[in-house]
């Protein structure tokens, strides 16, 4: 509530922003002024002048503690350090604070992205086996005396939030299994920029790369920007990643991730609940993506020339699999496979619904109702280029080059896609419909239409 005061003589009225009184209005507290000049000083109202009027700042409105010199105006923050807990980023465009969406705004490498908060460096296990300080051993994990390999972090330290260094020397494969003791919540982040020089890559020589699974305990793994390579050879164990399912559920979630180069199966899920999200799947000789048995969430990816070796597929899905796959972009898998290459759905069962994704030039394409797809497809808002589909639109997308399936915006290529792909949908349900493939947003223009596939172009 405001005090009276006395408005000078020639005085006009109080000052408009925030209701109280205006520059060069007498005034008894800064509580009085209006946001344009919040500072009550001697006894009239001004505008800030720096980090000395802060708590004048607090007494004309808590909620704008500090003096942002270059406007007058007191403001939420300057820097993040300012912020809550509850909502710790300075956006420095309007100075208010926001809850984190990415590692990169917080200070101790982790954002939880579950409530938007950064995690206390005390609450991450560090790991990076290029520093020499590395150990594992049971320690106080920092930056500069982390730990060596996931493994020992996962499997030892107290911390339920991991954070991975990029290195030039691959990490050691990793195993959890649920056995009497349940495991997790556990995140592993790794370092921002998938494919940067600097990634995190986790390799086997003859196990997944990542193997999760349980018994009679519970597990509930995420794992965020790591690239496993599984074994070489066409062992049963070549996979980069399985997640096999006891007694006990298995919920594993990765996204913004690399899997490729695996001996079999990018992906194996087996009695799983799977979120597999903004990732690119590539190069593994079986499939992609097998789910078995699981439940599934698959949004934003890139899944491309797997099986190339085998003539197996994409993605495959049973008949006793359920869930959600939309905004994903598969392409050139199933090598010379001249049946299917795209995604396999079960021959019996319930339809799998398959939408708002691009599946083309898999195997021999073009070739009509055979290569993207067998078995019971459901396709709502699916691009399949020349090949014909019930329910889908035969047109044919451009990518960036053959190894890139981005969709391309450059010259006759845009209008290529603008007629088949960008801003063909007015809005989606599904999970993950707000991102791509690069976690960029979706749409890009807010109030503007979504494109199909994994890439929101523009």
């Amino acid at each position: 509530m405001h005090h009276s005061c006395v408005i000078p003589d020639g005085g006009g009225g109080n000052g408009g922003d925030g209701g109280g009184v205006g520059p060069d209005m007498i005034c008894g507290s800064s509580a009085e002024c209006s946001d344009v000049a919040p500072i009550c000083f001697v006894g009239r109202c001004r505008a800030c002048e720096g980090a000395g009027d802060d708590p004048q700042c607090v007494a004309h409105d808590s909620t704008t503690p500090r003096c942002n010199a270059p406007t007058g105006q007191c403001v939420a923050c300057l820097m993040s350090a300012d912020c809550p807990k509850a909502a710790p980023v300075c956006n420095v465009a309007n100075f208010t604070c926001h809850k984190c969406v990415a590692h990169s705004e917080c200070s101790s490498g982790i954002c939880d992205t579950t409530n938007g908060t950064c995690v206390d460096a005390t609450d991450i296990a560090y790991v990076n086996n290029a520093s020499g300080a590395c150990s594992d051993t049971m320690h106080a994990s920092t930056p500069t005396m982390p730990y060596c390999q996931i493994q020992y972090a996962a499997s030892n330290a107290p911390q339920k939030f991991i954070l991975v260094s990029g290195s030039a020397t691959a990490y050691n494969a990793l195993a959890l299994n649920a056995t009497t003791t349940a495991i997790g919540p556990l995140t592993i982040v790794g370092p921002a920029g998938r494919g940067t020089a600097m990634k995190a890559t986790v390799t086997s020589t003859t196990l997944p790369a990542l193997f999760a699974s349980t018994t009679a305990a519970a597990l509930t793994l995420t794992v965020d920007g790591l690239d496993f390579i599984g074994a070489s050879g066409a062992a049963a164990n070549a996979e980069g990643i399985k997640c096999q399912g006891g007694s006990a559920t298995a919920t594993l979630t990765i996204k913004n991730s690399t899997i490729e180069m695996s001996g079999t199966n990018g992906v194996n899920s087996s009695g799983c609940v799977l979120a597999l999200d903004a990732s690119i799947i590539s190069a593994n000789a079986s499939e992609g993506v097998l789910v078995a048995s699981s439940t599934y969430v698959i949004t934003n990816n890139i899944i491309h020339h797997n099986g190339s070796n085998s003539g197996l597929s994409g993605v495959n899905i049973d008949a006793a699999s359920t869930g959600t796959f939309a905004f994903n972009t598969v392409a050139a898998n199933g090598g010379a496979n001249a049946a299917f290459g795209g995604i396999v759905c079960a021959a019996n069962g319930s339809n799998k619904l398959i939408e708002d994704s691009i599946v083309a030039q898999n195997a021999a394409s073009p070739m009509s109702n055979g290569s993207q797809f067998t078995g019971k497809c459901q396709l709502q808002s699916v691009v399949t280029g020349p090949d014909a589909f019930s329910g889908a639109i035969q047109m044919a997308p451009a990518f960036l080059s053959i190894t890139d399936f981005h969709l391309d915006t450059t010259g006759g290529a845009l209008a290529t896609n603008q007629a088949c792909c960008i801003d063909k949908l007015a809005g989606a349900t599904t999970p993950n419909a707000t991102h791509d493939v690069d976690f960029g947003p979706r749409p890009k223009v807010p109030g503007g239409k979504l494109d199909i596939g994994a890439h929101e172009a523009q």
